[in-house]
């Protein structure tokens, strides 16, 4: 006779389903931590490409606001009425064959920039010189106090720059030119 607290049961557990979806269920979750890695992937670079371009503006404010300094050192040094003109030439980094003539005077605050490109290149210097020329006919009975900031000039644009004032120097009296970026 068997007794009741001596009987052995025993129960077979069939596990093949419960791992199956157990395998099922982690798949999911592999995929969508790739899905999620493939999204942060775009929004890192996204965010990547919105950087370079905030950075890009700021060294682009920076070259104006050392327009502006070089336009305030100059005023400083005057101890008589003058009119000032500040030229900065300079050149794109990403590309070096667009360059840049920004002036900017005591009048306007305004920074007037022209941009000098190879095929449009004499064109425009011939616009920087007629712009120059007005600007001195405007203010013929005044000192024209001209820095020309040779940071970031390349040759080709200081010889140009450079014979133009040249030019201009011999027509009109008022003109004094500063070279250099002191």
């Amino acid at each position: 006779m068997k007794k009741k607290g001596q009987e052995k049961s025993r129960i077979d557990l069939d596990l093949t389903s419960m791992l199956d979806v157990i395998f099922i269920i982690l798949m999911v979750v592999m995929c969508q931590f790739r899905f999620d890695a493939d999204k942060d992937a775009k929004t890192l670079e996204k965010y990547k490409d919105e950087r370079d371009e905030a950075v890009e503006r700021a060294e682009e404010s920076e070259e104006e606001a050392e327009i502006y300094r070089t336009q305030l050192e100059s005023i400083e040094d005057a101890e008589q009425r003058v009119t000032f003109l500040t030229v900065f030439v300079d050149f794109e980094a990403a590309d070096p064959s667009v360059r840049h003539i920004r002036m900017l005077h005591n009048e306007d605050p305004a920074i007037e920039d022209i941009t000098i490109r190879p095929e449009t290149e004499n064109a425009q210097y011939r616009s920087f010189e007629s712009r120059l020329e007005e600007y001195l006919s405007e203010n013929d009975g005044m000192p024209v106090l001209l820095t020309l900031n040779e940071e970031r000039i390349l040759y080709r644009d200081h010889e140009a720059v450079e014979d133009v004032l040249e030019l201009l120097k011999t027509s009109h009296a008022n003109l004094f030119v500063r070279y250099g970026e002191d």
